[in-house]
């Protein structure tokens, strides 16, 4: 199962969470939204680690997708 960073998330303690879904889930997403158009470029750098996407973030949260892995990192 391919999993796709979708978005990044930063707490009070500056500790950053990336935030993985299947792709499957990701295309469904990204399809729905008015950008779809060029979702096969916005998935490619997603896969990349280059980008993240908030709208697809939100469409996941809306049909009640959970994540598949949280990674997180500190920076000091």
């Amino acid at each position: 199962m391919k999993q796709l960073g979708v978005t990044v998330s930063k707490d009070q303690h500056n500790r950053e969470f990336r935030i993985f879904f299947t792709e499957s889930d990701v295309r469904r997403a990204c399809n729905a939204l008015v950008c779809g158009d060029s979702s096969e470029a916005c998935i490619k750098m997603m896969e990349e680690g280059r980008t993240t996407c908030e709208l697809c973030y939100a469409v996941l949260t809306a049909l009640r997708k959970y994540p598949v892995k949280i990674e997180a990192r500190s920076h000091k």
